[in-house]
């Protein structure tokens, strides 16, 4: 508290001693914040005059016709899916009654979906992950039994 009560009188403002303890980094610290302040400008000086110079005047645009006739790249994918499920469609109405329709993986996860799939059993199965790992059901157990409650010990 002494120290604070004497770098900070009233408790604001700089005291002589806070003035005369930093005065010998003063210059230090000018010459570094001078030599960052000029490479980030020069830098961002450099990087603007690099933009500004390009010139595009030899790119040909695309006519009113061509720009009409173009298709986004979201529109393609739209029509990929629509694709996609079509065929699926078609190939579960062929398919007979009895069978159990396909499960439906996440859109977007479907090689990792399927990479997993399985892997994890239901409730209370071992794990096929990471072999010889207790089962979710019991975190935080250790011991053989399913049931087992760890014995606590009286220190």
């Amino acid at each position: 508290m002494y120290a604070q009560a004497s770098y900070h009188p009233k408790g604001y403002g700089v005291s002589e001693g806070l003035a005369r303890a930093r005065r010998p980094f003063r210059t230090g610290n000018i010459l570094i914040f001078g030599t960052l302040g000029a490479f980030v400008f020069s830098v961002y000086t450099y990087s603007i005059r690099a933009v500004k110079q390009d010139d595009f005047s030899d790119v040909a645009l695309p006519s009113e016709s061509e720009r009409a006739g173009a298709v986004s790249i979201e529109d393609e994918h739209k029509r990929k899916l629509d694709l996609k499920r079509e065929v699926v469609d078609a190939l579960n109405l062929a398919k007979p009654a009895a069978e159990a329709p396909p499960q439906k993986t996440p859109t977007g996860l479907g090689s990792l979906f399927s990479m997993v799939q399985g892997r994890f059993g239901g409730k209370a199965a071992p794990s096929s992950v990471v072999e010889g790992a207790p089962s979710v059901d019991r975190i935080g157990v250790v011991g053989g039994g399913a049931g087992e409650v760890p014995a606590k010990k009286v220190v």
